[in-house]
């Protein structure tokens, strides 16, 4: 489960994801489904093991736009009426 620090400038935190207050510089541990919701709080909450990086950067998946045998490639922007390109 990924863990995470509580580095809020306000010091203790009430965080209902948890059901209790945090203190400053307390390190929770949350299941992956909840701590997406810390994800981008920089400010906040800081990633305090891999688990939690990971979830803050995830791998970069490519774009599924590659043509296949059922999904031909598209036509180019300028065609005329048999498909053919315009110069």
């Amino acid at each position: 489960m990924p863990k995470y620090r509580n580095v809020s400038p306000l010091g203790d935190l009430d965080t209902p994801i948890v059901g209790r207050i945090v203190e400053a510089g307390e390190v929770i541990e949350l299941p992956a489904e909840r701590a997406v919701f810390l994800v981008g709080q920089d400010e906040t909450w800081e990633p305090a093991d891999d688990e939690a990086r990971a979830l803050a950067n995830p791998e970069p998946t490519p774009p599924d736009t590659a043509p296949t045998a059922d999904t031909p490639a598209e036509p180019p922007a300028s065609t005329d009426t048999n498909g053919e390109p315009v110069q």
